[in-house]
């Protein structure tokens, strides 16, 4: 009888205790059942985030999959259903996956991987990337790049686990299948790690181990064991650039311009240096090694200097005579100065099947000069490429201005110059190689390429966003689709059109190294609002925040001296304007058109108000003007009509013809000038009715007898008086 009591005892407890370890299961799948029907997730900020798609920016693409542990470790599998593209997507879960453990918060993590393992402990995931990684056109492969985030239910925004080393290979025609990197000290690049995913840090399972304790007293979460697998520590990356989608397999072909291949790779420093191999679809494998130290940071880019691939059994690619120009267009094109290659010009074929053509001369050519190939109403706007010949030094001023189907130029390793507006209005170059011999190039030499996504070679800078020349920004890639920018420190000047239509461009940063905005350089950036003047600027050029017709409002501060003429013309948008009291002119028109501005502040360093200056800012009420002003120029305030009030302080020698001619609501004028300034006709014409202007008292009416004596004042007699 004790026995079966003991027994049932037993039974009982067991029970107790299995029906306690099902209802936490049932606790914990109920967790699971209750999950959200989507989950909205976003991506690392553009201050922080890689940038690498062909619209610069980290996208979502229909289809994607991620892993995603809500209040438990089960991974579970959820997708996005929508239009690629996407910055914030919606998820939906696909399988709930098995839950043993309750958790707190969310964590998301892409790709998805059924093997993914949540330590719940520490909120750290074990994951593995791939020692296959997959080619893609100006990015990496999706599904090698590793994101994470842990949040509490919204919010969640991705961060970044690797960083990314940039491969730069140039060749004749070849077609890469693969390139493996390896470290020469024997790092890992590949396989399992641990992420912390609070701030998507990684810990390679070859420095943590991973035959660690999940949990209880010695728990290790995965990371810290003492065992290492040597299938999970991999010392090599290879990436696949074959088109497996082509019945031949195609490669991924190499030219004379510089073709970027992104290998994926876990923040590390390979303290020896690494190794690339290098091989193409004829199998032949080149090597390239470095010694230098190499640090790989999450989140960033590491470029490597482009190098050329050779294989010495790949047929030279055909090159033009020296004295012959290589085109391709859809008709025949003969320049537009046939004078202007340094030698004289005999015969041009052209070929209707195959659109290429030949431009022949008697001897060498050594430019391609003056207007060459303008294109304005003329058939060199049918050209989409063009081959120079290596005896060519210099590309002269304006030489393929407005070619507008131009695609594609190779410049040879002998050009030294680029002459101004040389490919200026190519609208349809994506991009542009400046070889290691150039030393010059001009103003506006790219200005208006609105498809111009990146620069390459010589003097390309911010990934390939800016050309800068000596300290000078000289262009800013157009295409590349930014909307907000920072310029590097080490630009001292911002040239001449370098933001020029850059109508995608919200706001920019300018550093404090800049001292010179240049002419045009801002023109018709028509998304800009926001832009702050740094006190290291001291001029800005003429148009150079021209129809920039969304800017709100703008300080200028007192280091600057000149604000050229048009500088802010048409900038319909702005309501408040500050100038600085070290300006000294404010150029004709510079305001002109401003029609929402209402109050304007003209410093005390102002000596001039150029012509049109403020000229139809229909919504300016009220104006002053510094005591340093001589100089109010022709039709500077013409067509104000909201303007009721202004003082001329005792500074101004000199108010010219329709200065305030329009300003049909202006009702009181004080001139403080004790001695009338020199007046032009039509100054004061069509102002309000009734209006009053005010002159100094004096005692014996000295002061008003002479205003009212003096040429173009007398106009006004009527209506002057004594204040």
């Amino acid at each position: 009888m004790k026995r079966f009591l003991c027994f049932a005892v037993a039974v009982m407890l067991f029970a107790a205790c299995s029906k306690d370890a099902l209802d936490e299961q049932q606790g914990i799948q109920n967790i699971v059942d209750e999950t959200p029907a989507t989950l909205t997730v976003g991506f690392e900020d553009d201050e922080t985030r890689i940038q690498l798609n062909s619209a610069q920016k980290t996208v979502w693409t229909n289809g994607d999959l991620v892993s995603v542990f809500y209040l438990s470790d089960a991974n579970q599998q959820w997708q996005y259903t929508g239009e690629t593209g996407a910055r914030t997507a919606k998820l939906t879960r696909v399988n709930a996956g098995n839950a043993t453990t309750a958790t707190t918060g969310v964590v998301v993590v892409y790709p998805y991987n059924e093997n993914y393992y949540l330590n719940t402990r520490t909120l750290n995931v074990k994951a593995s990337l791939p020692a296959t990684q997959t080619y893609l056109k100006d990015s990496y492969g999706l599904d090698s790049n590793i994101m994470i985030s842990q949040s509490e239910y919204n919010n969640i925004s991705l961060k970044n686990v690797c960083g990314w080393l940039k491969l730069q290979l140039t060749g004749a025609g070849e077609q890469i299948k693969s390139i493996t990197v390896r470290g020469n000290n024997g790092e890992q690049v590949a396989g399992e790690l641990y992420i912390n995913s609070a701030d998507a840090t990684a810990t390679l399972s070859s420095e943590a181990g991973d035959a660690g304790e999940d949990e209880g007293e010695n728990a290790t979460g995965g990371a810290g064991g003492n065992l290492v697998f040597e299938d999970t520590v991999l010392t090599e990356v290879t990436l696949n650039c074959l088109d497996s989608s082509s019945p031949t397999e195609k490669g991924v072909a190499l030219g004379a311009e510089a073709t970027a291949f992104y290998i994926a790779l876990p923040p590390q420093t390979f303290t020896k240096g690494i190794t690339v191999e290098i091989t193409d679809t004829t199998n032949f494998t080149m090597t390239q090694s470095t010694d230098k130290e190499v640090v790989i940071e999450r989140n960033h880019i590491k470029p490597m200097t482009a190098f050329k691939f050779v294989n010495p059994n790949t047929p030279t690619l055909p090159t033009p005579a020296n004295n012959e120009i290589w085109y391709t267009a859809t008709a025949k094109v003969e320049p537009y100065y046939t004078n202007e290659f340094g030698a004289t010009y005999v015969s041009n074929v052209w070929d209707r099947e195959t659109g290429k053509g030949v431009i022949t001369f008697e001897g060498d050519v050594t430019k391609i000069g003056y207007y060459a190939f303008y294109g304005y109403k003329t058939d060199c706007n049918k050209l989409t490429s063009v081959t120079i010949p290596d005896s060519v030094k210099t590309i002269g001023e304006s030489a393929f201005y407005y070619c507008k189907s131009l695609t594609s130029v190779t410049i040879p390793d002998s050009v030294t110059t680029i002459g101004e507006r040389a490919f200026s209005d190519c609208t349809s170059l994506t991009s542009v190689t400046i070889p290691d011999s150039v030393t010059t190039i001009g103003n506006y030499a790219f200005a208006g390429c609105k498809s111009l996504k990146e620069f390459k070679g010589k003097f390309a800078a911010d990934g390939g966003r800016c050309l800068i020349v000596d300290g000078v920004l000289n262009t800013f890639a157009l295409g590349c689709g930014a909307t907000q920018y920072t310029i590097p420190d080490s630009v001292t000047t911002i040239g001449n059109s370098a933001f020029s239509n850059c109508t995608s461009l919200t706001s920019v940063t300018i550093p404090d190294s800049v001292t010179t905005i240049g002419e045009d350089a801002f023109y018709y950036c028509e998304s800009l609002k926001s832009v702050t003047i740094p006190d290291s600027v001291t001029t800005i050029g003429q148009f150079a925040f021209y129809e920039c017709t969304s800017l709100t409002s703008v300080t200028i501060p007192d280091s600057v001296t000149t604000i050229g003429k048009c500088a802010f013309y048409d900038c319909s948008s702005l309501t408040s304007v500050t100038i600085g009291d070290g300006v000294t002119e404010i150029g004709g028109a510079a305001f002109q058109k401003c029609n929402s501005l209402t109050s304007v502040t003209i410093g005390d360093g102002v000596t001039t108000i150029g012509w049109e200056a403020f000229a139809a800012c229909t919504n300016l009420t009220s104006v002053t003007i510094g005591d340093s002003v001589t100089t109010i120029e022709e039709a500077a305030f013409v067509a104000c009509t909201n303007l009721t009030s202004v003082t001329i302080p005792d500074s101004v020698k000199t108010i010219g013809e329709d200065a305030f001619l329009n300003c049909n609501s202006l009702k009181t004028v004080y001139c403080k000038r004790t001695t009338p300034p020199t007046g032009g006709i039509g100054m004061f014409g069509n102002n309000a009715a009734g209006r009053k202007i005010y002159v100094p008292a004096s005692d014996n009416d000295s002061i008003i007898k002479a205003y009212k004596a003096k040429q173009y004042w007398s106009n006004y007699k009527n209506y002057i008086f004594e204040e």
